[in-house]
């Protein structure tokens, strides 16, 4: 598989696509196409279209590793919010259950014992009936007001099981999505996998079993420029991800839906680095955009940029990377490829964590 030494040119006058659910169809439908295509019955593919079809097949791979990311993550916050309704909806049912059995007592001394016919007979014969109208009227407002919490915490514990059940539905849906996203997942990889080896028997090589060299990988210094604070934390830390002596191999690759410490895709690894300066990124590039205040790409935005810098790809900005300084960046380009420094390209856009 060719080396790729910079991402390809995007078009960027679309609208960016900010979660996942929202490209699905698009996805899936393209993935669909690119393996239906299949290998000429008649003939043997050439190196060069084995190729050509692998590329298109690895674009494909990066937008459903990103989908897949983007139904993760939503997965674990509509669990996160499930489980925080069913600890809000515990404290009320037993306010509810105390407040009900504190009735139950008012009500037994307020009836004596159930019977009104009895509390008139007290009433007759006490020795102070403006002390028992006293006890009694006390008693019953006691009844009232421990009716009325009864009432509101009950309305409580309904207004939250029908949200928790409202909350329990969407996550049936995640789990479904992240399912069959997993489910193409297998199938890409396996589709990958055998144009792989066609192009191992057409001559033309694959990448999965290529040895490589830091001056490949690591080109020139990195960072390429100096920076301080933050960005140039989370500019080290990636540029140290990508050659590791201490390994065996010394060089990381790429896998979709990983974020380390063996394996990354793009949104893992710009995160990873981050993460090292301190700062939480989602592992999604939609998530990103957003928390970088993803900007669209201008003739000016260059000179706007500082090292550790998100730099984004594609109208739908599924691909990310990270801006070390001098035009260039350090990524997790696409499966079969390990961790590299990259001359930037064309970005669609751009972010300051």
């Amino acid at each position: 598989m060719a080396f790729r030494t910079s991402p390809p040119r995007t078009d960027t006058s679309s609208r960016p696509v900010r979660r996942a659910a929202t490209f699905v169809a698009l996805t899936a439908i393209a993935i669909l196409g690119v393996l239906g295509s299949g290998v000429p019955a008649q003939a043997k593919p050439s190196a060069a279209e084995l190729k050509k079809e692998i590329a298109a097949l690895n674009d494909q791979i990066e937008q459903n590793a990103e989908q897949f990311n983007g139904a993760t993550v939503k997965l674990q916050a509509d669990q996160a919010q499930s489980a925080a309704l069913a600890k809000q909806i515990l404290p009320l049912q037993l306010q509810a259950t105390i407040a009900d059995q504190q009735l139950g007592t008012i009500a037994a001394n307020l009836y004596m014992s159930g019977s009104q016919s009895h509390t008139f007979e007290v009433l007759l014969n006490t020795s102070s009936t403006q002390t028992l109208l006293d006890e009694l009227g006390a008693l019953n407002e006691m009844a009232r007001g421990q009716k009325f919490e009864i009432d509101n915490a009950t309305d409580q514990v309904k207004g939250y099981q029908d949200k928790k059940t409202a909350q329990d539905a969407l996550v049936l849906k995640d789990k479904a999505l992240v399912t069959s996203l997993a489910a193409t997942k297998k199938t890409v990889n396996a589709k990958l996998a055998s144009l792989q080896k066609l192009q191992d028997e057409a001559g033309g090589g694959s990448s999965g079993g290529r040895s490589y060299t830091k001056s490949q990988l690591m080109p020139y210094a990195c960072p390429r420029t100096a920076g301080s604070g933050k960005g140039a934390t989370a500019v080290k830390k990636a540029c140290s991800l990508i050659w590791q002596p201490s390994k065996s191999p010394a060089w990381t690759m790429y896998k979709w839906a990983t974020e380390g410490p063996s394996t990354y895709d793009c949104s893992g690894f710009t995160l990873t680095a981050w993460k090292a300066a301190g700062v939480t990124l989602e592992h999604f590039t939609g998530d990103q955009w957003t928390e970088s205040n993803g900007r669209k790409w201008t003739s000016s935005s260059k000179s706007q940029l500082e090292v550790g810098d998100l730099i984004f790809y594609y109208s739908d900005h599924h691909h990310v990377a990270i801006y070390i300084g001098d035009g260039w960046i350090a990524q997790a380009a696409t499966t079969g490829e390990p961790l590299k420094e990259s001359s930037m390209g064309s970005p669609s856009g751009w972010g300051r964590p």
